[in-house]
């Protein structure tokens, strides 16, 4: 893949979804090897939800 698509692909949460899913299944990876890429998901719900709330305005 090149530089750039691999740069690209930092940015999007399924890629971290799909390693702990590669680690887990085909590798038999405990907790301590995905915590990482567990954590790195978790900021992206926390950026992602937040900014979901700030920007949710009620209309009446």
């Amino acid at each position: 893949m090149p530089k750039w698509a691999q740069v690209v692909t930092w940015f999007n949460p399924v890629t971290y979804f799909i390693e702990v899913m590669r680690m887990v299944v085909l590798k038999g990876s405990g907790f301590n090897d995905i915590a990482r890429h567990l954590g790195i998901i978790s900021i992206f719900a926390l950026v992602l939800n937040g900014w979901a709330v700030m920007s949710y305005r009620k209309r009446t």
